[in-house]
């Protein structure tokens, strides 16, 4: 009769992947946040991660933190320094953990991560968003041209660099709403954006009362 006791159960983690530009411009060093947690809060420190491309190869790595991440129990971050590709368009790179050689038995696990990379900017684009009716700047306003995204200061003002071209510019923030716009971009340029309440929305538009 056996006496060896079953083998552990390996603890599951997960992956998380976040914190990267957007876009990545074309053979730019950039970074991006790796996060690795155990199911059963197991202090992860110093662990090895590494990002692959689409063809398997590793393409940078790093070491995960001492502390966990702020405002968890048992999230364990690496910042990794990559380099994009040469070439424009959608990538799809992965994020791996492979288990320690040694202690507490934990699986493998990995994540996709996809981005967009982008041609290197020619222009820089200053959006300046106002109220239409107070004529006061608006903090935190998501600004877009293309794959392009900033959030306004609170100055009201937002900066982009961006290749030239013509692109769409939108402008959000909960509450208020304005119609997209046309802006070609030859030069450095200024843009102003005004913005308007968003009217409520009638609890029962649309209800059929029976």
């Amino acid at each position: 009769m056996s006496t060896d006791a079953p083998a552990a159960r390996p603890h599951a983690t997960s992956v998380a992947v976040w914190d990267l530009p957007s876009p990545v411009v074309a053979g730019a060093s950039f970074t991006a946040k790796v996060g690795i947690a155990c199911e059963v809060a197991c202090p992860l420190a110093g662990q090895l991660v590494e990002v692959r491309d689409e063809a398997g190869a590793r393409i940078g790595q790093g070491r995960l933190g001492e502390t966990p991440w702020p405002g968890t129990a048992a999230l364990y971050v690496a910042e990794v320094t990559l380099t994009a590709p040469a070439i424009e368009g959608v990538r799809s790179w992965s994020a791996v953990c492979r288990a320690p050689e040694s202690g507490v038995p934990h699986a493998d696990a990995s994540a996709t991560f996809t981005f967009r990379v982008a041609p290197r900017p020619d222009h820089r684009v200053t959006i300046s968003v106002t109220d239409k009716e107070t004529k006061k700047p608006l903090e935190d306003v998501d600004v877009r041209m293309g794959p392009y995204r900033a959030s306004t200061d609170a100055g009201g003002v937002a900066h982009l660099a961006v290749p030239r071209g013509v692109y769409a510019l939108d402008a959000w923030k909960l509450g208020y709403e304005t119609a997209p716009r046309s802006v070609e971009v030859a030069t450095d340029l200024v843009v102003a954006v005004e913005v308007t309440c968003a009217p409520e929305t009638d609890p029962d538009e649309g209800r059929v009362w029976m």
